[in-house]
């Protein structure tokens, strides 16, 4: 019981030190426990108890969050002085209080300038001490990795505040609209995008859209019965909408493997449950934000050097040995696997088209039923100047993913 009385109490400033660790590494308590007991050799050799570590917690959680917008200044300050291409920015209020801050470090830059074609932009989470929204530009590299472009804290998810953010995420990106932005189905996002980035295709992440069809049809038979509704203005906007979320109205724009804001959200999920909580403070937050950058570019040296060995083409075909070698590991996956399926249609030519081929599953699935239908691919070769030769496939794979 000595342990538990103040005259007794010994504090290791190594073991605190672990302990300080742990908690900005955002260990749960009951590890820290565990940690702390192995390195003791035993609880009855821990001089702690488990209220002295939470409270070690919570004093820590009470000196961060002193000056903490000063602290973030400095922080930015020292970014800026180690390169600076670093970008940072922040909006103040009418009592000129920091409202919105956004960052971008100039790794972020690189990558939007090898990444840029397709962006998802989304606020799902609020990750930190005051409950503002993290705002991510996220996309995806040529190892169909995510890679994240900048990222902002955000008070309110108005029109006027997604408008400052979206200037200054240009302004830091040299002016360079992506070729298209997926976001959620929302207003205030929509019009803001629509003043800045005005040559950029904005699409609805179809996950947030195809939800609200799937709960109003399971409520539709009820609703019918008790309310007598027989048209439903949501399914009548919905379909007025369809070019913005039904991937077959925009199949000639580029989105490569993307269709929603699923990129998004898993990085929102990585910060959420990996680097801080809703007791972080702004500066720690943007500190550890960093560390999740840092561990992204050592998941893509990885892959990029997993990527040096020879990859093992998967036919005999000419250009299927060509693209194992120009593909990145993981493109090269996704194409083989495409290649296999492509060997279950049938292929005949066009009897009223020359050089066009009408292609048909042999085995259509009943979950595709698109797959029961023919459709077009054309095919004009030009043996004497190869380059003027002609491919294209009324699915318009190639020019919606660029594979």
């Amino acid at each position: 019981m000595t342990k538990r009385m103040r005259a007794h109490k010994v504090e290791d400033p190594s073991v605190m030190n672990l302990v300080d660790t742990m908690h900005a590494s955002q260990v749960p308590h009951p590890n820290v426990m565990r940690v702390l007991r192995s390195v003791a050799g035993g609880v009855e050799n821990l001089h702690l108890t488990e209220r002295d570590v939470q409270n070690r917690r919570a004093a820590h959680v009470r000196e961060e969050r002193m000056d903490d917008i000063p602290k973030l200044l400095a922080f930015f300050r020292e970014c800026k002085a180690n390169n600076p291409q670093f970008f940072y920015e922040f909006q103040l209020d009418d009592k000129n209080v920091v409202k919105n801050v956004f960052w971008s470090h100039a790794s972020q830059q690189g990558d939007y300038a090898d990444y840029s074609s397709v962006v998802t932009f989304d606020t799902t989470y609020r990750t930190n001490q005051y409950s503002m929204p993290l705002a991510m530009f996220v996309g995806f590299n040529n190892k169909l990795q995510n890679v994240v472009f900048g990222q902002a804290l955000l008070r309110d998810e108005r029109a006027d505040t997604f408008e400052w953010l979206f200037k200054q995420f240009r302004a830091c990106m040299g002016g360079k609209d992506p070729i298209v932005i997926f976001t959620d189905q929302d207003s205030s996002i929509e019009k803001a995008i629509n003043l800045v980035f005005q040559k950029t295709y904005h699409r609805y992440c179809r996950w947030h859209v195809t939800n609200k069809p799937i709960e109003f049809e399971q409520a539709w038979a009820p609703i019918l019965d008790k309310y007598e509704v027989h048209e439903s203005k949501v399914l009548m906007k919905l379909y007025d909408e369809r070019n913005m979320w039904v991937g077959a109205y925009f199949k000639e724009i580029f989105c490569g493997t993307m269709t929603s804001t699923q990129r998004s959200e898993s990085v929102n999920s990585t910060v959420k449950h990996g680097y801080c909580d809703n007791s972080t403070a702004i500066h720690e937050f943007a500190k550890s934000f960093l560390e999740l950058l840092a561990h992204n570019k050592e998941k893509e040296a990885e892959e990029e050097f997993n990527s040096q060995a020879p990859v093992i083409a998967s036919t005999f075909y000419g250009y299927d040995n060509q693209l194992s070698r120009v593909y990145t590991r993981a493109v090269y996956k996704v194409f083989a696997s495409r290649l296999k399926s492509s060997t279950a249609f049938r292929v005949r030519p066009d009897p009223d088209k020359a050089g066009y081929y009408l292609v048909k599953h042999t085995r259509p699935p009943t979950d595709f039923p698109w797959l029961c239908h023919e459709f077009w691919v054309k095919a004009v070769v030009n043996e004497e100047i190869p380059e003027e030769s002609e491919f294209n496939c009324e699915c318009m794979r190639i020019e919606h993913t660029d594979m």
